[in-house]
């Protein structure tokens, strides 16, 4: 599992992020954010999105992954919305196994 910091061009043209928030989400996840970083300790609710997606290698194949983003909703005006954009190896076809991926790499 790692991080994905690049909105990446998928093979059928347009980009993956915007292809990702394009569908609906799994569900809805909340918890609780603890102080930080010059912040106060506030509760979260975080909308989940994943699907299977392949991306090209660079032998001219696809890399079959599933892509994982993770939203943070009704944030507050003057807090920046927290936004987890993953890509991983393991399958997540329901909200409970890509909660269980998200919070594997939380726990990193």
């Amino acid at each position: 599992m790692v991080r994905c910091q690049h909105n990446r061009v998928l093979p059928e043209e347009g980009r993956l992020w915007d292809d990702m928030m394009a569908g609906a989400p799994l569900g809805h996840i909340f918890f609780e954010l603890p102080a930080g970083c010059g912040r106060k300790a506030h509760a979260v609710e975080q909308e989940v999105h994943a699907q299977p997606i392949g991306l090209p290698d660079v032998q001219g194949g696809q890399l079959e992954v599933t892509c994982l983003i993770t939203l943070k909703v009704n944030a507050p005006a003057d807090a920046k919305p927290v936004v987890c954009r993953l890509l991983t190896n393991r399958t997540a076809t329901s909200l409970q196994a890509a909660v269980e991926l998200v919070d594997w790499y939380h726990a990193r």
